[in-house]
């Protein structure tokens, strides 16, 4: 009887129906679909001007990519072919991508670059990587995990904004800054470790990071900026490090849990709503170093019933109505 079996040779790639099929581990660069099929090749996506490399930064067409994307769940983007920048919206708002490489050689990745990318889900990030632009995953709901390399010395503005399943991150040593709204609308960050000597922290920074039960900041950091923290409602206790000198308006606005607030000498001013709807709050200690404080800093904070104060500030009790001032 003749061999059944069939022979293929090596290096063969069958085809069904004009798409080529590609194991998973073997993927070269171009585009898939949600069967692993190679719906175009790298090469064949350049000629076609989807993606074009210039002085090493890729850009894409908008309409080639909202009308060609729209059944591409992965992109491989080759290795050692000069490519160092993601340019801006490179592959922003591809509705079905779930999975992208950033090559080794990387060290930019542009304005939202990969921004509303809903079914975003896996990015990898190579240890070359040195800028990481305003926006670049914002809009991002379903990345759940981020490894930032070392070497990040830069984290834009809305970077990873509304990241909405990202539930840890680690700040490399090299960021000193972390911008407005950054992690703004991660409703699911658990955890944040800060490396290094981080010094200012944006306004919204972390704004409605509702599931973050803490943070803990360097003692490097100068700056907090306005509703740095609003409705981080898992708040329970928190430090300010020693070398802040003013809390910023919203800075712990609706921080519903928080009970425990640590003020050091050197806090010269304390902000309207500063610690508005901290309804966790029935206690706290103002230092005496502090000159100025908000007519609402302790608005519907209606658990607030001691403040512990020995300055010159006026105005009291500052929006905190059920309040009673005791001298420190």
């Amino acid at each position: 009887m003749a061999n059944e079996h069939l022979s293929v040779k090596a290096g063969f790639v069958p085809q069904l129906h004009g798409v080529e099929l590609v194991p998973p581990s073997v993927k070269g660069p171009g585009r898939y679909n949600a069967n692993g099929s190679l719906l175009k090749s790298w090469d064949k996506m350049i000629t076609d001007g989807e993606v074009t490399i210039s002085n090493g930064e890729i850009t894409t067409d908008y309409s080639a990519r909202v009308e060609n994307f729209a059944d591409t769940t992965s992109i491989v983007v080759p290795e050692g072919v000069g490519i160092t920048s993601f340019g801006q919206d490179a592959f922003s708002q591809c509705q079905s991508l779930e999975s992208i490489n950033i090559p080794d050689g990387v060290t930019n990745i542009g304005f939202t670059a990969l921004g509303f990318c809903p079914a975003l889900k896996s990015v990898t990030i190579p240890n070359s990587l040195k800028t990481i632009d305003v926006g670049a995953f914002d809009g991002c709901p379903l990345l759940a995990e981020v490894i930032l390399p070392a070497g990040l010395i830069e984290l834009g503005a809305g970077a990873f904004a509304n990241c909405e399943s990202l539930k840890t991150i680690i700040i490399p040593s090299g960021i000193t800054d972390i911008g407005d709204e950054t992690f703004a609308g991660c409703s699911s960050l658990e955890s944040v470790t800060i490396l290094g000597n981080l010094t200012s922290i944006g306004e919204n920074a972390f704004k409605l990071c509702r599931a973050l039960p803490e943070i803990t900041l360097p003692n490097s950091v100068t700056t907090i900026g306005r509703n740095a923290f609003l409705y981080c409602e898992s708040f329970t206790t928190f430090t300010i490090p020693p070398k802040v000198t003013k809390i910023n308006y919203g800075m712990f606005d609706e921080c519903d849990l928080l009970n425990t607030v640590q003020i050091p000498d050197g806090v010269t001013s304390i902000a309207n709503n500063a610690f508005a709807y901290c309804r966790s709050l029935t206690s706290i200690t103002i230092p005496s170093s502090v000159t100025t404080i908000g007519e609402t800093a302790f608005k519907q904070s209606t658990n607030l019933t001691t403040i512990y104060y020995s300055g010159t500030a006026t105005g009291a009790p500052w929006g905190a109505t059920n309040a009673t001032v005791v001298a420190a």
